[in-house]
């Protein structure tokens, strides 16, 4: 269960830039599971830990997080006086 919320929470940090939504998540996530929201069945932990790793897959697939051009490129000072 961890595993996936921690894939569903990064990919929050990573697509947005910021810590702040995946704060927000992971407080609504807080409130449902500990007010036991919906009704009670057999295997409800294990349905719920599934559709969190169902929707940390299909973040990640298909709905990529923004990369930069070139990681860890330094910018000359050459290049920045040629820009200006």
């Amino acid at each position: 269960m961890c595993l996936a919320l921690g894939f569903v929470l990064s990919w929050l940090t990573l697509r947005s830039g910021s810590v702040l939504p995946a704060a927000v998540a992971h407080t609504i996530y807080n409130i449902l599971v500990f007010s036991e929201f919906g009704p009670p069945f057999p295997g409800k932990a294990t349905v719920r830990a599934a559709l969190w790793a169902v929707l940390a897959y299909v973040l990640f697939r298909y709905w990529s997080v923004k990369e930069e051009d070139e990681p860890g490129a330094v910018v000359s000072i050459a290049e920045t006086q040629a820009a200006t």
